[in-house]
């Protein structure tokens, strides 16, 4: 082979060598920018020591972050004249700069000493940067938020279960001062025992100290049931269950007692003065099918199309439906409304996966 070839084929290698260096730098910057653990300085810090190995000249190379008040450098840094930079950006703002030094005069190239490869990976670094700091923001105000939430769901569990304490008590000194009292206030007495009862189990739900949440979809349908009938006494429920359900389990939910009390509560208020529920619950293709039946008038044509949006309801600003599809879509689970039948009014389908 002559000298020409040989240079052309050793022009190649070199050419591809340094191509595969910016390559491997820029996965292993793409690594690093993902690990979400690490402080925004170790990860800047571990950036600028690793960018040097895709320049052409590595050992002369040095490297600077600067975003805010925060700046990180190589080892080696120092500030020349053969300088390239880029400037990081978050939604078209400007807030930092990434800047490449040489700490050695090398012949002019494409911009200075630098070539025009290394102008492009820098630039591609700058926007990757600029991404990873868009998501620590995000990230922080995301923490912030749920911080918020935590200190603010920790005050109204507070207040409301010191609210719900004085009504019980209420209720129990009423009870001890009233001789022979009517069955219509024993009924409203015990109805507004009931409904602070939930209220605490609702509370609970929210709380750290709570219970782990059952896997059995009879106890939760038999727990919800018992409470809803102290508060709605002119409710009749029927559970007709399959024999094969009762050793199935579900994945825990503790937010899924509520569809069930949300249906319940829906038939006592629509369902006329002495409402009938039929929940049917059988295993089919490893899910709970549970038919939820009353024999009250029915879900209106108007608004069948978009029951479980927000704010839809047969009184208007409903959320229950919508909130209890949500929940079962957690559990990869559904519930729909079914189309009308002569024997019953409204009939909802719900379906639970099965752990297998």
């Amino acid at each position: 082979m002559d000298s020409s070839k040989e240079d052309k084929l050793d022009l190649k290698v070199k050419e591809l060598e340094k191509i595969s260096h910016q390559m491997v730098c820029l996965r292993n910057i793409s690594a690093i920018l993902s690990e979400s653990q690490k402080s925004m300085h170790q990860t800047l810090n571990n950036i600028v020591h690793l960018i040097p190995e895709a320049w052409q000249f590595p050992s002369i190379t040095c490297v600077r972050i600067s975003t805010g008040e925060l700046q990180v450098t190589s080892a080696n840094f120092q500030e020349t004249s053969w300088k390239l930079e880029s400037k990081i950006r978050v939604d078209e703002e400007y807030i930092g700069t990434i800047e490449v030094y040489y700490v050695e005069e090398k012949s002019s190239k494409d911009y200075g000493p630098f070539l025009d490869e290394e102008r492009m990976l820098l630039e591609t670094i700058a926007i990757e940067i600029g991404r990873y700091i868009e998501r620590k923001r995000i990230e922080r105000i995301r923490n912030n938020y749920y911080r918020e939430l935590d200190l603010y769901s920790s005050f109204l569990r507070h207040d409301l279960k010191n609210d719900v304490g004085v009504i019980l008590g209420n209720v129990d000194l009423a009870r001890m001062i009233l001789d022979n009292p009517p069955d219509t206030l024993i009924e409203t007495l015990e109805s507004t025992e009931a409904v602070c009862t939930r209220m605490l189990n609702l509370l609970a739900i929210f709380g750290r100290s709570s219970k782990i949440a059952s896997q059995n979809i009879v106890e939760i349908l038999e727990e919800t049931t018992k409470i809803s009938l102290k508060t709605h006494k002119n409710m009749n429920v029927i559970l007709d269950v399959a024999k094969d359900v009762y050793k199935l389990k579900i994945i825990e939910s503790k937010l899924l007692p509520l569809v069930f009390d949300n249906l319940l509560r829906n038939a006592a208020a629509y369902g006329g003065d002495n409402p009938t529920v039929k929940i049917v619950i059988k295993h089919r293709n490893n899910f709970l099918e549970i038919l939820f039946s009353d024999d009250g008038p029915g879900i209106s044509d108007d608004i069948r199309g978009n029951l479980f949006e927000k704010g839809v309801s047969t009184s208007g600003g409903g959320l229950g439906l919508y909130l209890s599809r949500q929940v079962l879509k957690a559990l990869d689970g559904s519930i729909e409304l079914l189309e009308p039948d002569s024997d019953c009014g409204a009939t909802f389908k719900i379906l639970i996966p099965v752990i297998i």
